[in-house]
């Protein structure tokens, strides 16, 4: 009963969303306020990540993250932007660093 009661309210605000969204245009400053508050949202999940990380990512040393992270940012820029390439480039940084230590 508790999973119905959950997927409905996380239904009802992606339902909401998405009639808000077809009002909102792309210039307008409530467009670029969400915009800035989910960039800083992911900036902040990846700060934590990095410096208090659990469960595995914990073994891996501080400096093997700031490095992966350094990388993904730097292929996300070569790469115009394209998160994904950024985001494998650090996933395959860490995994590979984390790899010749092992």
């Amino acid at each position: 009963m508790m999973i119905l009661g959950v997927a409905a309210v996380t239904y009802f605000w992606r339902v909401a969303g998405v009639l808000a969204a077809g009002k909102i245009h792309a210039g307008s400053p409530m467009f670029r306020f969400f915009s800035c508050v989910s960039y800083a949202m992911i900036a902040a999940l990846i700060f934590r990540l990095i410096l208090y990380p659990v469960g595995a990512t914990a073994a891996v040393p501080t400096s093997f993250r700031l490095l992966s992270a350094a990388v993904g940012l730097v292929v996300f820029i070569i790469c115009r932007r394209n998160v994904a390439a950024g985001a494998w480039a650090g996933v395959l940084s860490i995994l590979s660093l984390n790899a010749i230590v092992d």
